[in-house]
């Protein structure tokens, strides 16, 4: 039985200590956490617990509106195997209201990636949330919809402050026709 106490002991302390998120996880650069002081790293501790609650709980569309192609076109985006802003090759992807996803953003080089988190309500399509900042739990910038998305529309100059970092991304959004149900 004392065993069985030691175990669990063990298992609540591991636990506790995988609460914790890298400066990496947290898309704070190593040198600003080096900067900052235990409180302010206390601080982003406990706001990307909070983010993760926030998280868990799936994104509701809030109107049943049509799909986006969405094209990441130019920019650079961070990139931890560089540790530096590296630009990344275009991507297409299409996403639905309701829905959320991680789209890769690979290197010129093709040899590293830098994960986009996106959602989208129906409404307003969410890029790269923060891990730390429960107020941009799903996105540091927010599109909402426009009737010009039927033809297609680009926003240019684009910067996020989430673990993607994009700076200076062209982003061109294209409402997709809906099927009749």
């Amino acid at each position: 039985m004392k065993r069985w106490v030691q175990w669990g002991v063990m298992g609540t302390v591991l636990g506790l200590c995988g609460c914790s998120a890298t400066p990496e996880e947290l898309g704070i650069p190593p040198a600003k956490w080096a900067m900052l002081s235990q409180q302010a790293r206390e601080q982003a501790q406990a706001g990307h617990r909070e983010v993760e609650r926030i998280r868990k709980k799936p994104l509701s569309p809030i109107y049943q509106g049509p799909s986006v192609q969405v094209q990441v076109l130019s920019g650079t985006t961070w990139m931890d195997a560089y540790r530096r802003q590296m630009p990344f090759e275009p991507v297409t992807f299409v996403i639905a209201p309701g829905a959320c996803q991680s789209v890769m953003l690979p290197s010129r080089d093709m040899e590293n990636y830098t994960l986009l988190e996106v959602c989208y309500n129906g409404l307003t399509l969410f890029l790269d949330p923060s891990a730390y900042k429960p107020m941009k739990a799903w996105g540091t910038v927010y599109v909402d919809y426009t009737p010009v998305w039927k033809h297609g529309f680009s926003y240019t100059g684009l910067n996020t402050t989430g673990i993607a970092r994009l700076r200076d991304v062209t982003l061109h959004l294209l409402a997709l026709p809906q099927l009749p149900t």
